[in-house]
């Protein structure tokens, strides 16, 4: 994906926001046209998990932390690749933590940069450069090599090896 249509569909398309709730599922501003769901928050509501499987939508649960040190590079290669195969495909997606301005955007960042080679925000407004100076995530750098080794396709054991993060 490089073109401006890409960058357009990925826009309108790959949203990130707050955690799910069961009246959001009759929300048709929220679900209408969505074809999976990326909860990278660290609850689980079965309720909204029943209700979007009803509705024939995906659902993926890869939680990551916001207390730990390590903010969970197991749980974000697992919701990158997904979101992938979502992007090559062109199913809609919501990736959605709690409050949907730090676990859900760095993984939306994450994927952006994955598709575009380039962060969607300036580094002001970046969840990924917040989390990386907090040291919630490797220094940007090592980051940056983390993406670009899950866009090479390169298994995820391979790459905490060459950057050194096991």
């Amino acid at each position: 994906m490089d073109n401006m249509q890409d960058i357009e569909w990925f826009k309108r398309n790959i949203k990130f926001r707050s955690f799910l709730t069961k009246a959001d599922l009759s929300n048709k501003w929220i679900i209408r046209g969505i074809g999976c769901v990326i909860n990278v928050s660290s609850d689980h509501n079965d309720e909204v998990f029943r209700g979007l499987l009803e509705m024939g939508i995906q659902y993926n649960w890869f939680p990551m932390s916001e207390q730990n040190q390590d903010m969970g590079l197991h749980s974000l290669f697992g919701a990158l690749q997904m979101l992938m195969s979502c992007v090559k495909r062109r199913i809609p997606c919501i990736i959605h933590c709690m409050g949907g301005n730090n676990r859900s955007k760095v993984v939306y960042e994450s994927l952006h940069y994955i598709c575009f080679s380039s962060w969607p925000f300036d580094v002001e407004e970046s969840a990924v450069y917040k989390n990386c100076n907090q040291g919630h995530l490797p220094a940007i750098t090592e980051y940056q090599r983390f993406i670009s080794m899950i866009r090479a396709g390169i298994p995820l054991d391979e790459i905490l090896r060459k950057i050194n993060l096991q």
